[in-house]
Parts: structure tokens; C-alpha cells; sequence
């Protein structure tokens, strides 16, 4: 019985490599030709959810007003900053427009991380002096990431990129009506340390702490640090000292961004996130070890294991499925995202099914780990279950050996 399942998974396999290597040898026009029509598909998903305010084209858009939520957080929090950079977290010294007050309270303004709230006022700094706006400016982000994405998609697996967005309906939303700043700041910054990861630069790493200073998501990718040269490990810890505990020292009230996410969600959430993003967290760092996951594997991944607590903990599909939209040079985790943005749209238009689709996405990601562990093989599994303590010190230090390819 063993060796039929065995010999059924072998030629599963066997026909995916056959399918991914026939898609990869698609000719570069055709390649260039399927993206260009993706794009404009994005496009045309994109234009519907501009508000009212940023473009008249009343004809084919809903109507959403001047701004989404996201957008009166962040334009408030950047005022705050720009009007007084040491009020940023006691938020005194600037009132609220109505708008603003009856969208957000002042402690639910984007209760981010200094570095992040600096470059938000940045960024509207930026759309005041060029004109374009704080909306413009955020649709920069935009492009900058979906460009680094169409990029890195035609170096390793171009064909990922429809299957990831030809159903943008969801992220039109969050990145055209309801601007999602701060995860945009994060996607960009990813992005450049993945690229810088592909050419085999280590700066790469501080980059990531930086990732973690501006949104905590990537905060998995700390585990990595004793991996690392001791200089490099030291410009990582010293970049997310700098950026999440030297704040305390310098803003009054600045802890009121932990103890305010902290109190989100019920017990049994909290406790379900701790368990379940854990086990999965453990998983993913032995899969990681044994499959020789390289730089930019530990890059894309890093966001999943904090965006999957999240998700539980706060009970928003989106924290985990937005996490998984990096590019994946292997691909699977980008398969979740896909799938989760095609379940997205039936949650935003009502709760009904708001937690079906939720506990649908959960189990996603540990499915990826499950393949990757038929990859490993369950006789090399047994044989670190049975030395816990040399599996854990290659998890921790890594080992040597070839890598696997993806």
C-alpha cells in the first residue's frame, strides 16, 4: 500500500514539474503578452474603486466619497506628526476633523510604529509639494510594488502573476478605495530586500528589520539572526532597537500601540492565535531547515506566521491572504493568496460568510508545509523526531548541505 502512495505522489509530481517546466518555456512575448493583459484586467478592476473625491468618473465607479477609512487614519496621524512630531502618539495638540472623528478615534489613527507614522507624513508632505496628493502619492506605492512584482515574477516563475491577480477585486479595494499605507510601506520595502536577496546581497537582512520597525508582520524573520555574520546580525538588531525600542525613550505614550492591538480579540481568539500561528511557526521552521530555503524563501515566508496570529486573533481574513501576495519563486504560497482573493469578494459584500471563508484560507499554508514535508520524506522527519536536540540545533545555526531546488 506504502509503495502505491508513494509511487501515485511521485507522478503527481512528475506532472506538475512537467506543467511548471512547459509554462516557464513559454516564449518572452508570450510571457510579456499575458502580463500586459493581466494588467490592464487589474486596471479595469482598479478604476471602479477610486472615490468620488479623487476622480469624476461617477458613470463606472461606486460611490465611496472623498477618502476610504484607511485613508482619514493615516491623513490625520500624518497632520499630527507634520503639526508636532512629539505629540505623534498622545495626539493633543491637533483636533480631529468630523470626518475623521466619526471614522476613527485619535488612539485607533493608525496606532503604528514611529518609523511608519514618519514616512506616512512623509508622504504627505511629498503629495502636498507635488500636488498629487495624499492619494496620488499612496497610488506611487502602488505601482512601485506591483512593478518590483512583474519583475521578480519574469526572473523566476512569470506565470504566477495571473494566476495571483487576474481577480484583483479585493486588493483594488484595499489599495484604490480603502489605501492600506502601511502595508503598502511594508510591501515595498519586502520587495527590495528580495530583489537585493535574488543578487545574493546580504543587505537584504537589515532591510528586513527595517520590515519589522515599520510593520511587525515580518517580525518571524528574527529567528534568521544566528544565521547571520555577526556584523550583519548587529546592523539587524541594532536597526530594530533604533526603530521599536529606542520610541520609548523619546515619545510619551508610545506604549499604547502594543497594549491597543494587544486587547483585540476574545480569549478564546488569543488563545487560539498563540497555538495555532505557533505549531504552524514551529512547521515552517523546520521545513524551512530541512528544505534549504534560501534568502528569499525565508523572506516571503517570514510574513505569513504573524499575519496567520492576526488573522485569529483579530479575526481579519485580510492580515493573513495580504501576507502571501509577495512572490514565491516556488510558487505555492502565492497559490494560497490566489485562492484567497478569489473567497475575498464574498466576504466584503457581506458577513454571512465573513468566518466560512476565513477557516477555509487557515488551513491553506499548512497545506503547503504538508507538501513540502512528503518532499522531505517521513523517514528523515522520523529521524529528527527521534534526535530532538540535533534537529533544533540545525534549526537554529542551519547546517551544511545542497540546497533544494524549488
Amino acid at each position: 500500500m506504502t509503495s502505491k502512495k508513494t509511487g501515485l505522489l511521485d507522478k503527481v509530481f512528475a506532472n506538475m514539474a512537467a506543467a511548471d517546466k512547459a509554462l516557464c518555456a513559454f516564449p518572452k512575448w508570450a510571457q510579456y503578452l499575458v502580463i500586459a493583459l493581466t494588467l490592464v484586467v487589474i486596471l479595469m478592476q482598479c478604476i471602479t474603486q477610486v472615490p468620488t473625491g479623487q476622480m469624476n468618473i461617477s458613470d463606472v465607479q461606486e460611490r465611496h466619497g472623498q477618502f476610504g477609512a484607511e485613508d482619514y487614519a493615516d491623513t490625520y496621524e500624518a497632520k499630527v506628526v507634520i503639526n508636532d512630531p512629539w505629540d505623534m502618539y498622545t495626539k493633543e495638540h491637533l483636533d480631529q476633523t468630523k470626518k475623521e472623528h466619526n471614522t476613527w478615534s485619535k488612539e485607533a489613527s493608525s496606532p503604528y510604529p514611529p518609523i511608519c507614522l514618519l514616512a506616512i507624513a512623509g508622504l504627505y508632505l511629498f503629495g502636498e509639494y507635488t500636488g498629487l496628493g495624499f492619494y496620488g502619492t499612496v497610488l506611487l506605492l502602488v505601482v512601485a510594488f506591483m512593478s518590483m512584482s512583474v519583475f521578480y515574477f519574469l526572473k523566476t516563475r512569470w506565470y504566477l502573476f495571473p494566476i495571483l491577480y487576474l481577480n484583483f477585486t479585493f486588493l483594488a479595494k484595499r489599495f484604490f478605495y480603502s489605501q492600506n499605507t502601511s502595508y503598502l510601506l511594508l510591501f515595498c520595502v519586502v520587495m527590495i530586500a528580495l530583489l537585493l536577496a535574488r543578487k545574493g546581497n546580504k543587505a537584504c537582512h537589515p532591510l528586513m528589520a527595517l520590515a519589522v520597525d515599520i510593520k511587525f508582520m515580518p517580525v518571524y524573520y528574527v529567528k534568521n539572526l544566528l544565521k547571520m555574520r555577526w556584523y550583519i546580525a548587529a546592523i539587524f538588531v541594532a536597526v530594530l532597537l533604533a526603530g521599536l525600542v529606542l520610541p520609548y525613550f523619546i515619545w510619551d505614550n508610545y506604549l499604547y500601540i502594543y497594549t491597543f492591538q494587544g486587547t483585540r480579540g476574545t480569549l478564546a481568539h488569543q488563545w487560539e492565535s498563540w497555538v495555532i500561528a505557533g505549531a504552524f511557526s514551529l512547521l515552517l521552521w523546520y521545513v524551512e531547515t530541512r528544505m534549504k530555503f534560501d534568502d528569499e524563501d525565508k523572506i516571503g515566508w517570514s510574513m505569513v506566521p504573524f499575519g496567520m496570529f492576526m488573522m485569529i486573533r483579530c479575526d481579519i481574513f485580510r492580515t493573513m491572504i495580504m501576507m502571501c501576495i509577495i512572490p514565491d519563486k516556488r510558487g505555492w504560497r502565492n497559490v494560497v493568496a490566489a485562492i484567497g482573493l478569489t473567497l475575498g469578494p464574498i466576504m466584503m459584500d457581506t458577513h454571512k460568510y465573513y468566518h466560512t471563508v476565513q477557516w477555509i484560507c487557515l488551513p491553506l499554508p499548512f497545506l503547503v508545509m504538508l507538501y513540502y514535508l512528503v518532499r522531505i520524506g517521513w523517514k528523515r522527519i522520523w529521524a529528527d523526531l527521534r534526535h530532538p536536540l540535533r534537529t533544533a540545533k540545525a534549526m537554529l545555526v542551519g547546517e551544511r548541505g545542497k540546497k533544494e531546488s524549488c
